[in-house]
């Protein structure tokens, strides 16, 4: 019989961000080693078609809130609830875990409880935290001292800690670390993350490269293809995009143009969004795509894409880092990259990409990379290459997990 592993991403909805995504490529990775088990937000869209590969439990209450006076969570599950510790006998261990964990239950325990004790996990099962927040691993932790057979727990972190109150990141993993020892790992993709954890935290933090399927992509003849993805943020570049639009199109260049606008509109877009749609009418070689892109959705687009220029802030990609990057990547699609961006220019080993000062620069930029395509997609390919060896024979996730 197959090991088990869990993915858990309680915020994963199917709508918006690459949550669901990131868990869909880990379970294509492991598939073969584990039967693959996700965790996911109870607002699941029913209408996002998920592999069959993937059993998808749509259980997280992202509504539900902690602590000893909040009754209704409680109440909802209080037959169910009572039955499992009878059944269990865990009425008194339970009792001792709460008070260890200062009288609050974690915010998912009461959406989850049934369905992680049915999965039947053991100790030679993996569980993977998608994207850790304060939240989930204190509800691992809380789980973790009711299970005995309780697994191997593997937790990424993409945005930087807070040490904030008691009951914090950094208290809930020093403890964790202190009960499994080799049994628990932290994992960043970026060196600043890193740092933040390792100055609160006296054990190794390794590292990991997220995994995306890749594409082999052949040379064409034809007018490129550029791209926006992605959440409409302005940390994201989105805010940037009209201008970059009118100086490619006012000067007639032969450039077509793939944009993705989100469903949610988010702080300062709203005239960005309306000007980038009233360019879309002006210029028939922008197209939009409105909304949410789905798991094979998001990779047929990338396909089309032949040149990214990649707009985002330079202080959000050296301590935030960008899931778009890799897929460009593992796509082979010749990228545009802030100057100096040091945490990308450190994974790139090939001339497959040029760096740019300001909107003018990018324009240049894509002209250069237009002209010259066929030499940059060759370094585009050694570069896909790189990423491949990294997946396999070197990131410290996938080498844990699967050794």
């Amino acid at each position: 019989m197959k090991k088990k592993i869990l993915l858990f991403e309680p915020l994963a909805t199917g709508e918006a961000g690459h949550g669901l995504d990131c868990l869909l490529e880990d379970a294509e990775i492991f598939k073969k080693n584990y039967k693959v088990i996700g965790f996911v937000s109870k607002n699941f869209n029913r209408n996002v078609i998920t592999p069959t590969y993937v059993e998808l439990f749509k259980i997280c209450k992202t509504d539900n809130k902690s602590g000893l006076f909040n009754l209704l969570p409680f109440i909802k599950n209080f037959i169910f609830f009572i039955e499992f510790l009878i059944k269990e006998k865990k009425t008194l261990l339970l009792i001792k875990v709460f008070i260890k964990n200062f009288l609050t239950f974690p915010h998912y325990f009461f959406s989850c409880y049934r369905e992680y004790f049915n999965c039947y996990l053991n100790k030679t099962d993996q569980i993977v935290i998608e994207s850790c927040r304060n939240k989930d691993i204190e509800l691992f932790y809380f789980l973790s001292c009711l299970d005995k057979n309780f697994p191997t727990l593997h937790i990424k972190v993409k945005y930087p800690p807070k040490k904030k109150g008691l009951k914090n990141f950094f208290f809930y993993a020093k403890k964790l670390k202190e009960k499994f020892a080799d049994r628990f790992d932290i994992y960043t993709e970026i060196d600043s993350i890193n740092n933040v954890i390792q100055k609160n935290l006296k054990f190794k933090i390794k590292n990991y490269t997220q995994p995306y399927t890749c594409y082999s992509r052949r040379s064409v003849n034809k007018i490129l293809t550029l791209g926006f993805l992605g959440e409409s943020r302005n940390q994201k570049g989105f805010n940037k995009l009209p201008e970059l639009l009118s100086s490619i199109y006012k000067n007639n260049y032969e450039i077509n143009f793939i944009i993705q606008i989100s469903n949610n509109i988010y702080p300062g877009t709203v005239d960005s969004r309306e000007r980038i749609l009233e360019l879309s009418k002006q210029y028939n070689k922008i197209k939009i795509l409105n909304g949410y892109l789905d798991f094979s959705k998001w990779r047929d687009v990338l396909k089309k894409i032949d040149i990214m220029p990649i707009l985002y802030d330079k202080y959000y990609l050296d301590n935030i880092g960008s899931g778009l990057f890799y897929a460009c990547i593992a796509h082979e699609i010749p990228i545009i990259i802030p100057k100096d961006s040091q945490a990308l220019k450190k994974f790139l080993r090939y001339q497959c990409y040029l760096e740019a000062n300001n909107l003018d620069d990018y324009v240049n930029k894509i002209l250069t990379l237009h002209e010259k395509y066929d030499s940059y997609l060759v370094e585009a390919k050694k570069q896909a290459a790189y990423y491949k060896t990294i997946l396999s024979d070197n990131d410290d996730f996938i080498k844990t997990i699967n050794k």
